[in-house]
């Protein structure tokens, strides 16, 4: 999932929502500097939109590469996988 996450942030335009509205010259997953907990609060939002996308894709993926039959075959536990739709 971790791979789909950084791309996420650039195709939602969070970098840009970061420099436009936030003043930030760089985003760093962990930042170094001290921002207002509202700015905070805004970057954990971003990081937790970023995670959501990258689970979606992550979830499309495991549904392509597993049929609905295989799932059938080895039980309850992966059937999660191929059910989800959009």
């Amino acid at each position: 999932m971790s791979f789909f996450h950084e791309p996420n942030h650039v195709e939602l335009g969070h970098l840009d929502f970061a420099i436009d509205h936030l003043g930030l010259n760089e985003c760093r997953e962990i930042n170094a500097t001290p921002v207002e907990a509202k700015d905070a609060a805004i970057l954990r939002a971003l990081e937790l939109e970023a995670d959501l996308a990258a689970l979606h894709r992550s979830l499309k993926v495991w549904r392509a590469m597993i049929s609905y039959s295989a799932a059938e075959r080895t039980g309850n536990d992966i059937e999660w996988l191929t059910g989800y739709q959009r």
